[in-house]
């Protein structure tokens, strides 16, 4: 009996870890990368991970890990994005604004369909800590604490 209750908790925690990153509502953690990198894989017809969420400052490198070239092309506009990326080749883009960047590949799909992607940027930790200051120092020159609710 012991033996199938672990059992049933190694498939719990498997299926868990399995459905967990595709459960929608739930954030996508932020990705860290050596030396501020992170690795976004391209194999024919998707980019792995689909969805990613960095700090700005982080410069992302698609990889092409499939038998056909592929490409990244923004969305809308030209800030980043390259026309072919060959097997076995990489692009690398350094996102220092926060938004929504969404990307796809025009060989295999378009914006949002196919072979699309995203990344988030988030503001970088001291420029967020900077603002918290700046908000904290101001709050007290108007002599307050922060405002309240008077509760009527």
């Amino acid at each position: 009996m012991r033996a199938r209750g672990l059992a049933g908790a190694l498939a719990l925690v498997a299926t868990a870890g399995v459905l967990a990153p595709s459960t929608p509502g739930l954030a996508a953690p932020l990705h860290f990368g050596p030396d501020g990198v992170v690795d976004v894989k391209i194999d024919d017809n998707f980019y792995r991970p689909k969805k990613i969420k960095v700090r700005a400052g982080t410069t992302i490198r698609w990889t092409n890990d499939g038998r056909n070239e592929h490409n990244v092309l923004p969305d809308t506009g030209k800030r980043f994005g390259v026309g072919e990326i060959d097997p076995d080749a990489t692009y690398e883009h350094r996102f220092d604004k926060p938004g929504r960047y969404g990307y796809y590949c025009s060989f295999h799909g378009a914006p949002r369909t196919g072979q699309f992607g995203t990344v988030v940027v988030k503001r970088a930790r001291a420029e967020r800590d900077t603002q918290a200051k700046k908000a904290e120092r101001d709050t007290q020159a108007k002599g307050g604490r922060g405002a309240r609710s008077s509760g009527t």
